[in-house]
């Protein structure tokens, strides 16, 4: 972890490195990725870039969860109802009661807006690389206390003493107030 000589840049360079087999042979190979999660205080929105060649409907994936297909499906219709796109940007807002989530095959990166502070994470996708939960490299979760910022590594296989690299910076941004 490094922090910047002035601002408020933190450089965080994460590594995992593979020591051993999996205890149970038809285990392997396995695949791994740095998978980092921010919790922040619930955000007015969420931003992220949305690829333009994205192979996602619209540039976003929405997540949606439940015990039948009618509640999966009323999960859908609370997500979408909060996802916006302006200018290439998904905007996400948070739902006042129901938990929701988001994703993108985005690059660069990925933020929430707190009060009058922007809270920017950064990173790379790799185009040449395979992503987890279907390709996604950025993910936000929403619920009534709090948002997670999830930023995803490359999904790879790795064997004994590779190691998997991630490096990812945050930033916070000061938002002035409007007249």
């Amino acid at each position: 972890i490094r922090l910047a000589a002035h601002g408020s840049r933190v450089t965080i360079d994460q590594r995992l490195e593979k020591l051993a087999a999996a205890d149970q042979d038809d285990l392997e190979p396995l695949r791994y990725t740095i998978w980092n999660v921010t919790q922040i205080r619930y955000p007015e929105q969420t931003l992220y870039p949305l690829n333009p060649h994205s192979a996602l409907e619209g540039g976003l994936h929405l997540f949606n969860w439940g015990d039948t297909d009618k509640a999966m499906a009323e999960q859908k219709k609370v997500v979408a109802a909060n996802v916006k796109i302006e200018d290439g940007i998904g905007i996400f807002k948070p739902h006042p009661v129901k938990a929701q989530k988001t994703g993108a095959d985005s690059d660069r990166w990925l933020a929430g807006i707190v009060g009058q502070t922007a809270i920017a994470e950064f990173f790379r996708r790799d185009g040449t690389q395979m992503y987890p939960d279907g390709g996604l490299s950025a993910e936000v979760y929403t619920c009534d206390r709090y948002t997670e910022l999830e930023l995803l590594s490359p999904w790879v296989h790795l064997e004994i003493g590779e190691t998997l690299d991630f490096t990812i910076e945050w930033e916070l941004y000061a938002i002035p107030e409007q007249a």
